[in-house]
């Protein structure tokens, strides 16, 4: 039997129709579009869950279709069809004239990725399209994260503990015990604490022991663990280079080497102000910022692309650092702007630089991140997933602010916005439809959602039009703009509202 979800009643169902279509709803004029309805469901699986409702046409009139048991039998059976198999609610509600939608609704997968007939979908905004199959790997990668990852496959045989850095292996314990992050009666033991931080099982070393701590010439084998670093006499790189660098090493190494590479291309103004003859330094770029970013580069990288690596660019205009691999487990770029769960693609890695206090509580060093910008007077930095497999944090430097930017960004951070633009900015966690965010502060006026929330945040400066030369667009998406990120950040370091 087709099973039932929760009762929708046809003033709920309205309400949910004038959202418009989008990444989580899609309407269908009836299930003569049984197959059509049912790929987009499989997207939907692949995503955050959502709803297809039948009997709701292109332009959003509940037409509604006859429904009957052998209907609901044939949807059930249709939905069966997809593998994984989830169990989809089915409902329906009456419209008039003997007829009824019928709603279609499932839940976020943890089994992604879901095929519908063999074939695995996705939704790219409020259309369904074959998922790359680069995509699928990756998410096949994902189901199984929790057993089988490449930090966790054993190293090469002939590699034991003298290919590790004893130093650095002792300072690491010695920093992750003054921190209270490891028992001090273990600490003398360097293979049981390898084997506490799963690094080692047994004798064998794992992959996850030479990213490390390896040696020098582990890299033979690793040629992974590279980190290119130049700057720029220019805005791009096609301009001529003033330095440029590389090296080879584990992930302490790496970051000590882009540390040292900032400090070298990293001017710093000096400025005494007032009567108390005391000076104020300024970087260009905000240290802690930056060494954050390349620490979480450095620990969600995809070490299993042996021919990536880490880039860290200088240019006239900006700072940026790219790293093999793609944001996982439904993380987006806006999630990135408030706390959020961290779910590492390398745990076992990122415990080592948790253990030496290199990295604080998970989920937060994006937060870290924009406050220390926000500190260093810097604009928020942004990022970005590049292609399918590369993601990049950009930095613009704090010295190039204009006064026209340094007056926007300034008045929008300090001045207190309303209690209506400060929950939409609350719930404004990805690009987002007007209906997804009306619906998400819980309003059903649309005329009351547009003026007291929707422009208010708009005139601010806190968040921006996806596509603002077509307002109207059925494709327009609302996110948050840096400035929106620093004020809901502040917010939530306080923990109030903003």
């Amino acid at each position: 039997m087709p099973s039932s979800g929760a009762s929708m009643e046809t003033a709920d169902l309205t309400a949910l129709v004038a959202q418009g279509e989008s990444e989580m709803l899609e309407f269908k004029g009836s299930t003569s579009q049984l197959v059509a309805g049912c790929q987009t469901l499989c997207g939907m699986l692949n995503a955050r869950g959502g709803q297809v409702l039948f009997g709701v046409n292109d332009k959003g009139t509940l037409v509604g279709q006859t429904v009957s048991e052998a209907t609901l039998r044939e949807i059930s059976q249709a939905v069966r069809r997809i593998d994984p198999h989830v169990d989809a609610a089915i409902s329906t509600v009456e419209v008039g004239s003997g007829k009824s939608v019928i709603v279609v609704t499932c839940q976020a997968s943890t089994q992604a990725p879901h095929a519908y007939d063999g074939r695995h979908w996705q939704r790219v905004g409020s259309t369904t399209v074959p998922m790359p199959q680069v995509l699928v790997e990756d998410r096949m990668q994902e189901r199984m994260h929790g057993r089988v990852r490449w930090e966790l496959h054993p190293a090469p045989e002939r590699f034991t503990l003298e290919d590790l850095d004893a130093n650095t292996i002792r300072t690491c314990i010695r920093l992750a015990v003054q921190r209270g992050r490891l028992d001090e009666g273990s600490a003398s033991d360097i293979p049981a604490v390898l084997r506490g931080f799963d690094l080692m099982r047994g004798d064998r070393l794992l992959n996850g022991a030479i990213i490390a701590f390896g040696r020098e010439h582990c890299w033979g084998d690793y040629p992974q663990i590279l980190m290119r670093m130049a700057r720029f006499r220019g805005k791009d790189r096609l301009a001529d280079f003033e330095d440029n660098r590389q090296v080879y090493g584990n992930i302490f190494t790496l970051l000590e080497a882009g540390e040292r590479f900032l400090r070298d291309h990293n001017p710093i103004a000096s400025k005494v102000e007032g009567d108390n003859w005391i000076r104020t330094d300024r970087p260009r770029y905000a240290p802690r910022a930056f060494r954050e970013a390349l620490a979480n580069a450095l620990i969600h990288r995809d070490y299993a692309m042996h021919g990536g690596s880490i880039a860290l660019a200088i240019y006239d205009d900006h700072l940026e650092i790219t790293n093999p691999g793609r944001f996982h487990f439904g993380l987006t770029p806006a999630d990135l702007g408030h706390t959020h769960e961290s779910r590492r693609w390398n745990p076992n890695i990122a415990n080592v630089f948790y253990r030496a206090g290199i990295i604080e509580q998970w989920g937060t060093g994006s937060i870290n991140i924009l406050r220390w910008c926000q500190e260093n007077a810097s604009p928020a930095p942004t990022w970005t997933q590049m292609e399918l497999m590369t993601v990049c944090v950009t930095f613009q430097p704090a010295g190039d602010i204009t006064p026209e930017v340094t007056g926007q960004v300034t008045g929008q951070v300090t001045e207190q916005v309303t209690e209506q633009v400060a929950a939409l900015l609350e719930v404004c966690t990805r690009p987002m439809t007007r209906g997804e965010l009306q619906a998400a502060v819980g309003l059903t006026h649309r005329n009351h959602f547009t003026e007291a929330y929707l422009k208010p945040a708009l005139t601010a400066g806190l968040i921006e039009m996806t596509r603002p030369d077509a307002p109207r667009s059925r494709l327009q998406r609302y996110r948050l703009t840096a400035a929106g990120v620093v004020r809901k950040s502040q917010a939530q370091t306080k923990g109030s509202r903003l």
